[in-house]
């Protein structure tokens, strides 16, 4: 009997060796399997994790709309009781990619706005990146005597100019429609905002039988001046609107005011039909803005730039 059992010369000499080696193998095998499954469960565990900070990612911009009852939600807060009002900056989330907020005021000067912190909010929201349009003039006319009604502001297209007049039983320094508008772009540029101002709105050009009135008020020359000065984007929306309107002619144009009498204050179709003007006149501008505009959205737009002499015809 041999070794192991089997006699001399006998295949069983040799089967408790193969088993033996068979197994080191499997064993040998079984190490590689595991080593390799470890490296495809974790392939990147030779290389050290990356943080990303979220803050440091380019972030969508919003733009913030302040101006009066031609921009605000409900249009008017003076109106015909029952008649359905409503601003043009409800309807511009609608054209735009980057979210919108509207701070508008029914009623408010570029003074009333400041005296009474209103800007301030806007102030606390902005971001750098960030995009302001301030729109005033419907409300900023009138005189400081003999009785200052806090919205006046002081004649004049220069900036720092200052007028006295006493509000509210006390002296106050009352400045240009240009004064107030400087003082907060000089605030929301250390916010590190785009600041951009824009002509007021127009008003139904038709009138009696087939009068076409178009002549911007001293608010508009006055809102590109300051634009000019500051070195800020200007927005004719004044010209862009009354332009669109001509085109549409006199009984599609009073569809866009609830009130014939009324001729300032639009309805929700010409809210939109006044966020289009606007939307139209930016994109003719080189503002970084534009390149926010809904592109389906920019589709109902029609029509090109216009040539800012346009805006002193009278039909």
């Amino acid at each position: 009997m041999g070794v192991f059992g089997g006699q001399p010369g006998s295949r069983a000499v040799l089967r408790l060796p193969v088993k033996i080696m068979l197994l080191l193998v499997a064993a040998w095998l079984l190490v590689l399997c595991v080593g390799y499954a470890q490296q495809f469960q974790n392939p990147f565990s030779r290389y050290e994790p990356v943080h990303i900070d979220i803050d440091e990612l380019p972030r969508m911009p919003t733009l913030h709309l302040v101006g009066d009852s031609s921009m605000c939600r409900g249009g008017t807060n003076n109106g015909v009781k029952g008649v359905k009002y409503e601003g043009w900056g409800e309807f511009a989330q609608d054209y735009f990619e980057c979210k919108v907020t509207s701070y508008a005021i029914s009623g408010r000067s570029s003074r009333m706005y400041t005296w009474e912190g209103r800007f301030d909010r806007v102030f606390n929201a902005t971001k750098p990146g960030d995009y302001v349009v301030m729109q005033f003039g419907r409300n900023d006319k009138g005189k400081l005597r003999p009785k200052d009604n806090g919205k006046a502001v002081c004649p004049g297209r220069e900036l720092n100019r200052t007028c006295r007049s006493i509000f509210k039983g006390k002296k106050v320094d009352v400045l240009t429609f240009g004064g107030y508008l400087a003082n907060a772009t000089a605030r929301f540029r250390e916010l590190g905002a785009n600041v951009i101002i824009a002509a007021p709105t127009n008003n139904n050009p038709y009138g009696a039988g087939d009068s076409f009135y178009a002549k911007p008020t001293e608010w508009g020359p006055l809102s590109k001046i300051t634009a000019e000065v500051l070195n800020l984007t200007w927005v004719d929306h004044f010209l862009y609107g009354t332009e669109m309107m001509r085109r549409l002619g006199k009984n599609e144009t009073q569809k866009l005011y609830p009130v014939q009498a009324d001729r300032s204050h639009t309805n929700p179709l010409g809210a939109d039909f006044m966020a289009r003007a606007f939307v139209r006149g930016l994109m003719c501008t080189d503002s970084g803005l534009s390149r926010y505009v809904n592109a389906t959205a920019a589709q109902r737009i029609t029509g090109g730039c216009l040539p800012e002499m346009a805006q002193d015809y009278q039909g």
